[in-house]
């Protein structure tokens, strides 16, 4: 009987090894800030759900953007439901440093938004990677370029991550879960992207040290 077992446990390995599938990864993500829309300054709350269908084209590509679905509330009024695409830490246009760029549409506007995080000098990677420079704009205006807002400074909205708040840091850490990955692979998936992200920003803020 051991020996039947052992037989179907290889086979059922071997089937994995060879059926190729997508790992994936989401987390949450929330943000609050300012930015002006229709002529007036508003106070801008969002809640995102980031999604990485597969972990291995995302990291194979730096400008691979993730998913991202959520809503965005300005000042009291009801959320409005939004879709988009996150680049995570792709090259920066025209300089040094690395991005994360923001893409999303709602209803009846679109948002446009990145961090810049690159080694100027001086050591704020907290800064860099919890704010968010963009602009709001009606949905039917064109895309601004990323280097408007990380070169020119032509960005009307800012939004943080509330790193200062532990229950926000716990939120976000405890969001994060696998996507379509066996339960053997799951702590791979997350170091691929734990892997990934701190090394894009270790390749700007630490190397230049050593």
């Amino acid at each position: 009987m051991n020996a039947v077992l052992r037989r179907l446990f290889a086979l059922l390995l071997c089937c994995a090894a060879g059926t190729p599938h997508a790992r994936g990864l989401l987390f949450d993500e929330e943000m609050r800030g300012h930015g002006y829309w229709d002529g007036e300054l508003r106070t801008l709350h969002f809640v995102l759900d980031v999604r990485i269908p597969d972990i291995d084209r995302w990291r194979a590509s730096p400008a691979h953007p993730a998913q991202v679905s959520g809503s965005l509330r300005l000042d009291a009024a009801a959320p409005q439901t939004l879709a988009g695409t996150l680049e995570i830490l792709a090259p920066a246009p025209n300089q040094d440093g690395r991005v994360l760029v923001y893409r999303l549409t709602a209803a009846n506007w679109r948002f446009l938004g990145a961090k810049l995080v690159r080694n100027d000098g001086g050591f704020d990677l907290i800064d860099d990677v919890t704010t968010l420079h963009g602009v709001l704009l009606p949905r039917t205006a064109a895309w601004p370029s990323v280097g408007s807002l990380v070169d020119d400074g032509q960005w009307s909205s800012e939004v943080q991550f509330e790193w200062w708040r532990p229950s926000i840091v716990l939120a976000f850490l405890d969001s994060f879960a696998t996507i379509d990955t066996p339960w053997y692979e799951v702590p791979w998936v997350k170091y691929v992207f734990i892997d990934t992200t701190f090394g894009a920003v270790a390749g700007e803020f630490l190397f230049d040290l050593l």
